[in-house]
């Protein structure tokens, strides 16, 4: 492959973000989170977001998007009754003419509703699990709950 082959394959169709216009997406992605963890809907609630990659450096100007580790909880303790809600949701879901290609994308669509609502659609928002090994070496803050930052 030529160089120029490599950098196409690592090129983004995205824009770079300005300042101005990451602050606005951040902000309503965290007005979603809380949303999420107050509405009796989503099956599953933000437990813990970790902020990391340059979007984290405050001194820049443009950004190439905002990477966020999650933590997803089940707001029912119960797992009877959190396989009931999750079984009723799926069939509310098929009855409005949701089709899902497999058993377990049909089993997850809770988790996978509440990261779709948190994403909506923005592709400047990459969303990571919070296992993710990247995270064992990036520089990360934690923005939800806030507190604990490892720099």
């Amino acid at each position: 492959m030529t160089s120029n082959g490599q950098a196409l394959c690592v090129a983004r169709s995205t824009p770079p973000l300005n300042k101005a216009k990451a602050d606005k997406i951040f902000n309503e992605f965290m007005e979603r989170v809380e949303e999420i963890n107050n509405s009796n809907y989503y099956l599953y609630k933000v437990k813990k977001l970790l902020l990391f990659g340059s979007y984290l450096n405050s001194d820049k100007e443009d950004f190439g998007d905002i990477d966020i580790a999650l933590d997803l909880k089940r707001k029912i303790d119960n797992l009877d009754d959190h396989k009931k809600a999750r079984e009723e949701r799926i069939q509310e879901v098929k009855q409005k003419g949701k089709y899902f290609s497999n058993y377990m994308k049909e089993i997850l669509y809770p988790e996978s509703e509440v990261m779709f609502k948190l994403k909506n659609k923005c592709r400047y928002i990459n969303l990571h699990s919070i296992e993710d090994e990247i995270l064992k070496t990036a520089k990360f803050k934690q923005i939800y709950p806030v507190g604990f930052e490892k720099l």
